[in-house]
């Protein structure tokens, strides 16, 4: 059962493309761009969380209390310009 997320551009009626995302956060927060790599591996830890059905809120404490200054930045980001949706899927 595949745990899945979506980030929604605040104003906006439908979901974001991660990689569009991923060049606004690097824009953004002045993260070197590279197309192969996710900015600090953000998709690998909050995506997950936000898959998992945490909110950007919890994953910003999270971050605060592990001292991952960048993932908050990160975190603090979309969740500013973001919104987030998740769900499971049957298959």
């Amino acid at each position: 059962m595949p745990s899945c997320f979506s980030l929604t551009r605040r104003g906006d009626s439908g979901r974001a493309i991660l990689q569009e995302i991923d060049k606004d956060i690097c824009q953004n927060l002045d993260i070197p761009f590279n197309e192969k790599e996710w900015a600090h591996g953000w998709y690998n830890f909050i995506g997950l969380a936000l898959a998992m059905g945490h909110s950007l809120e919890y994953i910003i404490d999270l971050c605060w209390k592990h001292e991952e200054w960048l993932s908050l930045r990160i975190a603090a980001y979309l969740n500013e310009n973001y919104t987030s949706d998740a769900w499971h899927e049957f298959k």
